[in-house]
């Protein structure tokens, strides 16, 4: 996560630097996202296709929520490139509807939504695994692992 291209660092985006030995390094390039916040990245390299990848990443749709309000949201989105990160296509969502804060297990530290994710390419297609809060039921709170491949 990277905020040098928001000057005041209020969110973050996601970038991908590149480097073909390890140790000269291209600047940092912002990949394409949507929402305010990007956040848990988990990338997958095509190891059949050169140069194709697959982004997982979770967002807050919007920069004005609290801890305490329903408006905070945090939703799941994948973005692919074909060119090594050189472009990316536009982000699709994977989420229904994003999470409310309040249908997450709260900790000390407060909502935690379960940053458990991962991407893989099987078969040519991008894997995600990801999870995903449902509104509680008579109290009871419903957390998942989700997965879909994605051509």
């Amino acid at each position: 996560m990277y905020c040098g291209s928001r000057g005041d660092c209020n969110g973050t985006d996601i970038v991908l630097s590149t480097s073909s030995d390890g140790l000269a390094w291209t600047q940092p390039r912002r990949i394409r996202g949507i929402g305010f916040d990007r956040f848990v990245p988990a990338i997958g390299a095509d190891p059949t296709t050169p140069g194709k990848l697959g982004l997982l990443f979770f967002f807050r749709p919007t920069q004005n929520c609290s801890a305490n309000n329903d408006t905070c949201r945090i939703g799941v989105a994948y973005a692919r490139s074909n060119d090594g990160g050189a472009t990316w296509r536009a982000p699709q969502r994977l989420d229904a509807r994003p999470m409310a804060y309040s249908w997450l297990a709260q900790t000390t530290g407060g909502a935690f939504f379960g940053d458990y994710a991962g991407g893989v390419f099987s078969d040519g297609a991008f894997v995600p695994i990801f999870a995903l809060a449902q509104p509680p039921t008579r109290g009871v709170k419903h957390e998942a692992m989700f997965s879909s491949r994605l051509p």
